[in-house]
């Protein structure tokens, strides 16, 4: 989700670094912020997974991460090899 809205979950929205006992406070105990809410469009199924694998309670989060990567890869398509490898460069 950071790299989708500019900034960690767990940050202000200022994008001012929290204290070290705030981050792990944040992102033990709160809700992190859906995409959508920040302005940033999603396929719904992609935004729904996305938060699912964010959950800060274990038992809503993904069993495994090829789950989530399969959940991940059913919601949006994956980018051409060539991209990635461009991307990478």
């Amino acid at each position: 989700v950071g790299s989708l809205v500019g900034r960690k979950p767990h940050e202000r929205p200022n994008g001012v670094a929290s204290t070290l006992f705030e981050t792990l406070y944040r992102v033990t105990q709160e809700p992190i912020t859906r995409p959508s809410a920040e302005g940033v469009s999603l396929p719904a199924e992609l935004e729904e997974h996305l938060m699912r694998g964010l959950s800060v309670d274990p038992a809503q989060r993904f069993a495994t991460a090829e789950e989530l990567a399969d959940a991940l890869e059913s919601a949006a398509p994956l980018a051409p090899r060539k991209a990635v490898g461009d991307w990478l460069r």
